[in-house]
């Protein structure tokens, strides 16, 4: 293929599409072999070098040079190119050619568009101003001007001034109409407007040079003309006259340097807009400002002269502009912050808010009390100080409604001496204002926070015990209520009244006995416990008819403690827990049948019993319950034992049928596992010995279900050395596992024998029945489980393979797989399983070398040799000199010859002699030929003539190598 035929479309644009780079690769890809000469080639490469020229000024927008660049490549192409390369270059050409014209018509009409616009301009220019713009478009040369940036103008610019002066004299006409209506509103042209108007009229001539900046001067003018109107409104005539005084400052310049400057014009007149709009802002701003201060004021005096007969002695003055440019700048008569209005407007409506309060206390009262009396007083004579210190009066309020609150807390709780401490302080401060006259508000509100801090504190306290003293004077009642009806007692104590100078909080309250009040709690919660206790006591009874001996001592035991129950209250809770558990433990001597261990058990409670009633444990309740558990620990022991007794029973009744049966072993094995002889074996040592004797029968039922699975000639005798193993020594859980583990090995070399029954698994079996008389068999379980997995592994690898195959030696493997069987040695199996793993999936076919093309081939091979400790490196395509690989093995520099034939196509002696001549010059010290076929009888002969420097490897050989190698085959379907 001569040309890049890739789609344009993916190209990013002309220059990657017709890359020169591009274009001798796509040209020295021809197989110059195919005829096409070197004149053809030289004509080829310059019609390629053409088309990329044109297609390069195309993309400069040079469309005119694209076009005779297209148009002498197709000249070239009617040369001695080949027709089928001459068609495909020259429809190329085309399609450039066609995209070249219209884009020169476009830049053509775009002349003519300029000209229309510039035309209009100057006729707009002549009506409204005079003058015409000193330039024309000269004509273009269509061989020279290809674009509309290329036009030459006369004087020369460039053509974008155009599109801006024309926006210039459009902005510059609303200008001129905004300054005619402020003339009109002046009854004619002020110095001001006068100015701006012959300042924006001396800048017409030069708009075309300069546009931009033009548009700058009249943008600023309209914002001076705005600022100016905003001067006159607020009457600012020292604003006025300094902005008439810089405009004339401006106009005088203009005359003086005939505008040579309009970008520095601008900036000028962009200075006196921003200083006009300052002015006129602050003038504005601080004009407003004086209104609502005056009238936030005035608002402020009606309410204080409706409310207290008074108004505030100043006014907000009128503004000085050369003082007060700012807001926040007015001066006021007398001198004040003004931000005083706000915060003197919002201490007298926090006033009304308290007094509001303060009413309805005194509608509640009947009258006002001397406190509500006092803190009116107070509050009343602050308020001509408060235009100097409204925050100050302000806390001053706060402080007072949280005063009052307090105050009516005190009521509610009938504490007198703190309404007359409160009353007494309160007219202390009343005394110090009237003496003082009120000079240190600030000291003032600090006093009175004292007072409500002290009422506050005083009034939470009061409450707070209040409370705590009916809470818990309803738990006692409540609790005693319930005493009363089941035990006939109450407790002899009440929650005395609070004495206000004693207990001031709730923890400090007086009891009568003195206790801890937390015992209420306490003494509930074991009243409770001890409901649950009887109510369990009540329902046994239930259950037998009547209550026992034991359930009755029980129960005279926890009632003789009653009285006892409120010094000591969590100790009587233990001994209800006690209690419980001991009725838990007895119930289950009665489940057991126990009639002596019930007997046993009567006579000791009946001996606690009369411990109690003699006094013994009057103080110590924790004692009682100690000695509870104790006998309750005696029960469980003596039921555990009769489980244990019950389980023995169990596992000597299956005995005979399952470990008498299969392990040969006799029932006495469980007595002596359990240590029977002693009357009184520990339980631990009882529990162990039936735990070890359970396991025997596991073992057991395991050898009874291997039997019946597998009915295998190779288990007999498997249960009988099983028995003979564990009746000659000690029996225990670790030997009792190690033959479950056997267990398992033989069960393993059973599924082999039933898969393979040709093959001696059953030697396996018979190995380990000999080996359990030495007792060391455990140390090799794993060796042989190793051995049966390995055999089973080649096995089933044998049986679905093709056996054929070059890498597979059946005989050999399975001879291996029977002698290691029979002598059970793992050692002989161990090779086989290990090249079995590594073929895996990794198994070659002869076909598979015919999947690759002949330079994968030689990869192949490479990979091949590689994994037999060979260095290659695989020659070029071209120039190999008849090597194919070069390789490095064991000192020796050896040359590789690769044939991928097809088995019809052998490899004969004339190959071997090229690669012969390799080794006779020096290059080489052996040789390797290889290939996907067989060799003829001369090839092979050839070589047994030259000796050992030259071997020869064909199909089969080289899928058994690669077959051991890691180098997969590949995926086929």
């Amino acid at each position: 293929m001569l040309i890049d035929e890739r789609p344009l479309s993916n190209a990013r644009d002309i220059d990657e599409v017709f890359d020169e780079t591009r274009i001798n690769e796509g040209f020295d890809t021809i197989d110059w072999h195919t005829g096409v000469k070197n004149e053809e080639e030289r004509i080829f490469r310059d019609v390629r070098k053409r088309i990329v020229t044109g297609n390069r000024l195309q993309n400069a927008g040079k469309y005119g040079e694209a076009i005779e660049c297209y148009r002498e490549a197709r000249e070239i192409t009617d040369q001695q190119l080949p027709s089928h390369t001459r068609r495909r270059l020259e429809s190329e050409i085309d399609i450039y050619m066609r995209k070249a014209r219209p884009k020169k018509r476009q830049a053509a009409r775009r002349l003519k568009k300029l000209d229309v616009i510039t035309r209009q301009l100057n006729q707009e220019l002549l009506a409204r101003h005079g003058f015409e713009l000193p330039y024309r478009r000269a004509a273009a040369d269509p061989q020279t001007v290809d674009d509309p940036v290329e036009v030459v103008y006369t004087p020369p610019l460039n053509p974008d001034i155009v599109n801006a002066a024309i926006t210039y004299y459009r902005e510059l006409g609303p200008f001129e109409r905004q300054l005619t209506a402020t003339a009109t509103e002046t009854d004619g042209p002020t110095p001001v407007t006068d100015r701006l108007g012959a300042i924006v009229e001396s800048r017409h001539p030069d708009a075309p040079t300069s546009p931009e900046d033009s548009r700058d001067v009249v943008g600023a003018a309209v914002d001076i003309l705005e600022a100016y109107e905003s001067l006159v409104v607020e009457g600012d005539d020292d604003g006025i006259a300094e902005l008439e005084s810089q405009l004339d400052t401006v106009y005088s310049d203009m005359v003086a340097c005939r505008c040579e400057d309009t970008e520095a014009l601008a900036v000028y007149v962009d200075d006196i807009q921003a200083w006009a709009s300052n002015r006129a802002r602050r003038a504005n701003a601080v004009t407003e400002s004086i209104k609502e201060l005056n009238t936030a004021i005035r608002q402020l005096n009606q309410e204080l002269l409706a409310r207290h007969g008074f108004e505030l002695p100043y006014r907000c003055a009128a503004a000085n502009t050369e003082m007060a440019d700012e807001p926040d700048e007015v001066v006021y008569t007398p001198p004040f912050d003004p931000n005083l209005v706000d915060a003197i407007t919002t201490y007298y409506r926090e006033l009304g808010s308290f007094e509001h309060q303060l009413a309805s206390a005194a509608a509640e009262t009947g009258e006002p009390t001397v406190v509500m009396e006092l803190l009116g007083a107070i509050l009343e004579a602050r308020h001509p100080d408060v235009p100097t210190n409204p925050e100050d009066n302000r806390e001053l309020v706060g402080a007072a409604v949280d005063i009052l609150e307090a105050y009516e807390s005190l009521v509610v709780e009938g504490d007198d001496d703190g309404i007359a401490e409160l009353e007494s302080q309160l007219d202390t401060v009343y005394s110090d204002m009237v003496a003082c006259r009120c000079e240190d508000t600030e000291a003032l509100a600090v006093y009175v926070d004292d007072i409500q801090a002290w009422a506050s504190n005083r009034a939470r306290r009061a409450n707070a015990v209040t409370e705590s003293i009916k809470e818990l004077n309803t738990a006692i009642r409540q609790l005693n209520q319930e005493l009363l009806a089941r035990h006939g007692f109450e407790l002899p104590y009440r929650c005395a009244a609070a004495n206000t100078e004693m207990a001031d909080e709730p923890d400090e309250v007086v009891y009568t006995p003195p206790f801890d009040p937390n015992l209420v709690d306490a003494i509930t919660t074991y009243y409770r416990e001890l409901g649950s206790f009887e109510h369990q006591l009540a329902s046994a009874a239930a259950e037998t008819g009547e209550p026992t001996v034991v359930m009755e001592l029980l129960g005279a035991i926890l009632e003789a403690r009653h009285p006892d129950v409120p010094t000591n209250p969590e100790d009587n809770r233990e001994l209800v827990g006690a209690a419980s558990n001991f009725l838990d433990a007895y119930e289950s001597l009665v489940v057991k049948g126990d009639d002596d261990g019930v007997a046993e058990l009567e006579s000791q409670l009946d001996t606690v019993y009369s411990d109690v009633t003699a006094g013994e444990y009057e103080a110590d309740s924790k004692a009682l319950a100690a000695r509870f558990n104790d006998i309750q620990s005696w029960i469980d022991e003596r039921v555990h034992r009769i489980d244990l007794q019950s389980w023995r029973a169990e596992i000597r009744e299956k005995w005979p049928a399952t470990a008498g049966e299969h392990l040969r072993l006799e029932v006495a094995v469980v007595d002596q596992l359990t240590d029977s002889d002693s009357s009184e074996p520990s339980l631990s040592q009882f529990e162990s010995g039936l735990k070890t004797a359970e396991q025997v029968l596991s073992l057991a039922t395991a050898v009874e279900t291997a039997q019946k699975e597998y009915q295998a000639a190779v288990l007999d005798g498997l249960p009988e050395a099983f028995g003979r193993y564990l009746g000659a020594r000690d029996i225990s859980a670790t030997r009792i596992n190690q033959l479950a583990a056997t267990l398992e090995v033989v069960e393993t070399a059973c599924d082999a024998h039933r898969r393979y029954p040709s093959y001696p698994f059953g030697q396996v079996v018979a190995h380990i029945c000999a080996e359990l008389e030495t007792g060391t068999f455990d140390d090799e379980l794993d060796e042989l489980v190793e051995l049966i997995e390995s055999a089973t592994n080649v096995i089933e690898f044998l049986d679905r393979v093709d056996t054929e195959h070059p890498s597979i030696q059946p005989d050999v493997w399975r001879e291996n797989i029977h002698t290691g069987l029979k002598s059970v040695s793992p050692e002989l199996v161990r090779p086989v399983a290990s090249l079995v793993d590594r073929m895996g999936e990794n198994l070659w076919e002869r076909r598979h070398l015919y999947l690759f093309s002949w330079e994968e081939f030689e990869q192949v091979v490479a990979a091949a040799f590689e994994s037999k400790g060979y260095e290659t490196r695989v020659t070029p395509s071209t120039l190999d000199e008849g090597v194919d690989i070069w390789a490095y093995h064991q000192g020796d520099r050896i040359a590789f010859q690769v044939k991928q034939f097809d088995t019809s196509n052998r490899v004969g002696r004339p190959t071997l002699q090229k690669l012969a001549s390799t080794i006779a010059k020096g290059d080489a010290d052996r040789a390797i030929v290889v290939t996907s076929s067989n060799f003829t009888q001369t090839a092979q002969k050839y070589v047994d003539e030259f000796g050992r420097k030259m071997r020869l490897v064909d199909g089969t050989e080289l899928v058994q190598m690669l077959t051991e190698s890691d180098y997969p085959p590949p995926l086929t379907e």
